[in-house]
């Protein structure tokens, strides 16, 4: 039998008290770690009825804004575009969308909206968006190439925005250039009547307006954009002053739901994530299962060199008055917190 005396005994005791509270102390200090509840916090998000916004849904629903002590309200809009000036002005909290000549021009007039986390980009491989014609202007040899596309119209959904800059890139690529087209501005569902009416004659579609006038043999892709600009991010999320000034707290809380819900949505067409795309879209299963997916990183990063390319093409088409620093436009806090969180390594955020 070993004995152990009542002084050994004593000091391990104290020691193992010391171990215990300095666990608890580096514990309290690590990101994310602490237990105390959050003070709750209501943000308005714009949301468009399109699958690339499921992952807010995801989110919501699997209480990864709760767990941020956040209640998230979706406010429906019918375009970025249009939340960008409730944004600005507080009445949104949270606006997704493509990035656009108007952006930037709010921002050189010190408004302040700042772009805070990367979306969607265009994949390698990627079939959409793409430049569509019609079906039997292709097939009869008529409009087969993209140097055919001189003098004719072309139908985007918004003018100064991506749209505008891919098409840009497509019509260089066969040395044409904007003013030798006509642009025609329709939304995707007006785009698709068009086709039908043979009103047009070639359009930039992405899904799933693209599975829709193909899967009707109205019209086939001529040109993919990922041919002219692979990898380009187009989609990024932008807070207004009440996140980026007022409550700075609850955009980083913000980011770290939203980021746990764009991990999951990374994850691929899962039966979960199929059973909350089809219950935020009202798409159907057969139809998410054949539509593709816009790639979108799930680190969240922020493809500057994508923003900054925008801005000069912008600049050299009139479309913004002046160029504006990438840190009075980009506003990286928010996702490095984020990341630092959820132990997620930074990504290249220039590449």
């Amino acid at each position: 039998m070993v004995k152990v005396s009542s002084k050994s005994t004593g000091m391990r005791g104290k020691l193992l008290i010391v171990a215990f509270l300095i666990l608890v102390l580096v514990t309290a200090t690590l990101p994310g770690c602490s237990n105390e509840p959050k003070e709750q916090i209501h943000l308005k998000i714009a949301i468009l009825p399109y699958v690339g916004y499921t992952p807010f849904y995801i989110s919501q629903q699997e209480g990864f804004f709760a767990e941020q002590g956040i209640e998230a309200e979706f406010v429906k809009f019918p375009s970025a575009t249009q939340a960008l000036l409730p944004l600005a002005q507080g009445e949104l909290d949270v606006v997704l969308g493509s990035i656009n000549a108007g952006l930037i021009n709010a921002v050189a007039q010190n408004v302040n909206l700042r772009i805070v986390a990367g979306s969607s980009y265009v994949g390698r491989d990627s079939k959409h968006p793409a430049i569509v014609v019609r079906k039997d202007l292709y097939d009869s040899g008529e409009l087969d190439t993209i140097a055919e596309l001189d003098g004719r119209g072309v139908a985007t959904s918004c003018t100064a925005c991506i749209n505008d800059f891919a098409l840009a890139q497509v019509l260089d690529s066969a040395g044409l250039t904007l003013d030798e087209v006509t642009i025609l501005k329709l939304n995707s569902q007006e785009t698709i009547t068009a086709f039908d009416n043979r009103a047009i004659d070639a359009a930039y579609l992405s899904t799933p307006a693209i599975t829709q006038v193909q899967s009707m043999g109205y019209a086939v892709t001529l040109e993919p954009i990922s041919n002219v600009i692979p990898d380009f991010q187009y989609v990024f999320m932008m807070f207004g002053p009440t996140l980026n000034e007022s409550n700075p707290d609850a955009g980083k809380r913000f980011m770290v739901a939203y980021l746990k819900g764009i991990k999951q949505w990374s994850e691929g067409k899962t039966e979960r994530n199929l059973q909350l795309a089809e219950e935020f879209t009202g798409t159907d299963r057969e139809t998410l299962l054949k539509d593709p997916w816009t790639p979108t990183y799930a680190d969240g990063r922020i493809n500057i060199e994508s923003i900054l390319a925008f801005q000069d093409w912008a600049y050299e088409e009139d479309y913004i008055d002046q160029k504006v620093a990438e840190e009075q436009l980009i506003d990286t806090r928010f996702i490095d917190y984020a990341q630092k969180v959820l132990g997620i390594t930074p990504a290249n955020t220039k590449g």
